[in-house]
């Protein structure tokens, strides 16, 4: 998925955030080609304007959202996404997993929330959107409550 960035500095320029794959961290586009980072260390882009001037942009990775903070020139700005408030209690169900099984939950939970996050941003159709993203909720609850039969001994 491709979202614009609007801002006054980019006014004219074909500037979006793309989002791929599941593990794929997000990539910066101008005018219809990926935009390499100043260093591999910093997600941090310096976008060419048409008349010649540079404006930096820093895309900044979240926990569990996978969409990142857009800054310009050092300040936030807000992007058009398609998280709502049900696709947020779907990112955050996975996490409950650390009440039932401890560091395997964390861990599990962490993991499926951010696969989560991602299926939310990547997929058009609502049903592949909230299908999969239950499918993967589903199994990781299915991992936790088998490693709690098999390990945790019942009094």
């Amino acid at each position: 998925m491709k979202y614009k960035i609007e801002h006054e500095l980019l006014t004219g320029e074909d500037v979006q955030v793309e989002i791929e794959g599941l593990l794929d961290s997000p990539a910066l586009i101008h005018n219809g080609l990926p935009i390499l980072k100043k260093s591999s260390h910093t997600n941090t882009y310096d976008v060419k304007k048409s008349d010649g001037s540079n404006v930096i942009v820093a895309l900044e990775q979240n926990t569990l959202d996978p969409f990142p903070t857009v800054k310009i020139e050092g300040k936030k700005i807000a992007v058009d996404r398609m998280l709502n408030f049900l696709d947020y209690i779907l990112i955050v169900a996975p996490m409950l997993l650390v009440i039932l099984v401890g560091v395997l939950g964390l861990v599990l939970g962490l993991f499926s929330a951010r696969i989560v996050a991602r299926l939310l941003l990547i997929n058009n159709k609502p049903v592949a959107r909230y299908g999969f993203s239950l499918l993967v909720i589903g199994i990781s609850y299915s991992v936790a409550y088998a490693y709690f039969v098999s390990f945790v001994p019942t009094t």
